[in-house]
């Protein structure tokens, strides 16, 4: 059928191309849900492996029938409450679409988010275990990547669970250290030795008492001139575990200012200052 003179142009040149859009459209759309089943495959061989068939059915056939069927219902009424709870988002927006419309489209974002997290950090490498690493703000050694989980250990042992889904930034410590640089300016007219000698004696008693945070005896760098300003100070590198720097800001410094202020009543806290680096 002809097409009237009067029809505007982009439209007759924009509806074949619609039609061809529409048509490769619905050749994509399988393809991302095989690429996306794919995908947690081989998150699961990569989760499961070294565990073979036998032993992955013995360990379901051991599972009481009971604890299988209340897992599965559970699954069910925690989705389907998380879809209900878009519906009543949509209701709120005051957009009047059915349930059944909303439900399909929240489940698959749902279970995209809680499940793929992992496959992420697989595949993108940026996670080992014996990694040491800062995740959304927890600190600690990678102990193992789960499926829906990333088992971390701190600083004191304690094994902290990270929802995968809940991982918005990675912070990952090369060499599994933070070095701290403490600058300690000499007192006016002091003996240069004498200082350096009672700040390695501190920094060496913290290590003493404090070595499973401060991983390694602390070096004392040397001494150094602060050129034009006519000033000089020793500087010492402690290499200790994430997140712990109070123990050098507070506890370390303090004892050093105990320390100098014998022999200089007039020292002050600024005197001493402290960096970080990472390893």
């Amino acid at each position: 059928m002809s097409k009237s003179a009067g029809e505007p142009t982009r439209y007759r040149e924009a509806t074949p191309r619609g039609a061809r859009f529409h048509r490769h459209l619905r050749w994509l759309e399988p393809l991302v849900g095989v690429g996306l089943f794919a995908l947690a495959l081989v998150a699961l061989h990569r989760e499961l492996h070294g565990h073979g068939l036998r032993e992955i059915s013995r360990t379901l056939n051991a599972l009481p029938a009971t604890s299988v069927v209340a897992a599965i219902g559970l699954a069910i009424v925690g989705y389907g409450i998380l879809t209900f709870y878009d519906y009543l988002a949509v209701r709120y927006a005051e957009r009047r679409l059915p349930y059944r419309t909303v439900a399909p489209g929240s489940f698959v974002t749902y279970a995209l988010s809680h499940n793929l997290g992992m496959a992420t950090m697989i595949f993108s490498d940026v996670l080992n275990v014996g990694d040491m690493v800062d995740l959304s703000g927890q600190s600690g050694r990678v102990e193992q990547i789960g499926l829906r989980f990333t088992t971390l250990v701190n600083v004191l042992g304690q094994e902290v669970y990270v929802p995968n889904r809940n991982i918005a930034q990675i912070g990952r410590y090369r060499k599994g250290v933070v070095r701290a640089y403490v600058d300690v300016q000499f007192p006016e007219g002091c003996d240069e030795n004498a200082v350096t000698t009672r700040i390695r004696e501190i920094a060496r008693g913290m290590h003493a008492q404090h070595d499973s945070v401060l991983l390694t005896e602390p070096q004392v760098l040397g001494v150094f001139s602060a050129e034009p300003g006519g000033w000089k100070y020793v500087r010492l590198k402690f290499r200790l575990w994430p997140g712990q720097g109070a123990l050098i800001e507070q506890t370390f410094k303090q004892r050093a200012l105990a320390a100098l202020r014998r022999l200089d009543a007039g020292y002050g806290d600024w005197m001493i200052t402290v960096t970080y680096g990472i390893d």
